[in-house]
């Protein structure tokens, strides 16, 4: 969604953070979401693993990496993929570390991703291609 003006832009902001927020509230425990990466030469998104549904801040919170949900505001609790083999696109999940996400930064919700091996996920060319589009949408 592209605004016409930037007096239209605040409201097409708002509706695309509603609608990321609504993909969030579709998520449970195990699945896979992908959220923007910004600020990272080396990545145009993240995936992570749900930890569980959406949740409401009951106070200040702050994860490892330093990203803070205030009071009342709606998030995901995850954990990232990293890479286990680059050249073969296979990932595994960093369960060492839980990542606090608002979910309006929730771009693609329910990312498939194939399982290899025992612990080990691909993602598809066709999935990383829709993502893609969507961060370009």
């Amino acid at each position: 969604m592209k605004a016409k003006d930037a007096e239209s832009q605040f409201v097409v902001e708002e509706l695309c953070a509603q609608d990321r927020h609504m993909g969030a509230e579709m998520l449970a425990r195990g699945d896979f979401f992908a959220i923007e990466a910004t600020d990272d030469d080396d990545h145009a998104f993240y995936i992570l693993q749900a930890k569980g549904p959406i949740q409401e801040a009951d106070d200040t919170l702050e994860d490892v990496f330093g990203n803070v949900m205030s009071e009342g505001s709606y998030f995901m609790e995850g954990h990232f993929l990293e890479w286990k083999d680059k050249n073969k696109e296979i990932y595994y999940v960093d369960t060492q570390k839980i990542a606090y996400i608002a979910s309006h930064l929730v771009v693609v919700s329910r990312v498939e991703m194939n399982r290899v091996g025992d612990r080990s996920w691909k993602l598809t060319p066709a999935e990383e291609q829709r993502i893609d589009e969507l961060l370009l949408s």
